[in-house]
């Protein structure tokens, strides 16, 4: 069996993200940021975001972000992702 590709192993985590009931961005509209993708696939957030803009030039996520007021700590907050 061969190893993914970080293209591969970065769709593979948004894929299985998307999966979970409930979802764990189910609040935000289905924004997965580069910090988690990152995280979860032990991939270097550099080559994640690398990778994110590939996949929005082949269709496979869009570019999106969310934000507001968090009122449990009292600030903003801004999640950036696809």
């Amino acid at each position: 069996m061969t190893e993914l590709s970080d293209y591969e192993k970065c769709l593979k985590s948004i894929c299985e993200y998307s999966a979970l009931i409930p979802g764990p961005c189910s609040y935000d509209g289905g924004v997965f940021p580069c910090t988690w993708i990152a995280k979860d696939t032990g991939i270097s957030l550099f080559k994640v975001r690398k990778v994110m803009r590939q996949l929005e030039t082949d269709g496979y996520v869009k570019k999106g972000y969310y934000g507001g007021d968090d009122d449990r700590h009292e600030r903003g907050f801004c999640l950036h992702g696809g």
